[in-house]
């Protein structure tokens, strides 16, 4: 997966993209390495799977979700911040 750094006029126009950013790049490599460790968790619930794996597939879920909406929420801010450069005649 590629998250696009947003241009240094971007994050000083909106300074919670930056730290949003870097929660996001931590989600990403959170998720794969619970993946890598724990191969099992990509399958289906089983009543008598470990604990760990279980706890391992609910975080992975959670860590997409989370980027999903952190992602969404980068659009919106995106697109507020072209709707002012409009407003302003200030080239985004």
């Amino acid at each position: 997966m590629r998250i696009r750094i947003p241009p240094p006029f971007v994050l000083s126009a909106d300074p919670t993209i930056g730290p949003l950013l870097v929660l996001e790049v931590a989600l990403l490599v959170a998720g794969r390495a619970l993946r890598a460790w724990h191969p099992a968790a990509e399958g289906d619930f089983d009543l008598g799977e470990d604990v760990e794996i279980t706890i391992a597939r609910i975080l992975i879920n959670e860590s997409c979700h989370l980027r999903e909406e952190l992602l969404d929420y980068r659009t919106r801010v995106f697109a507020r911040l072209r709707r002012e450069s409009i407003d302003s005649d200030w080239a985004f």
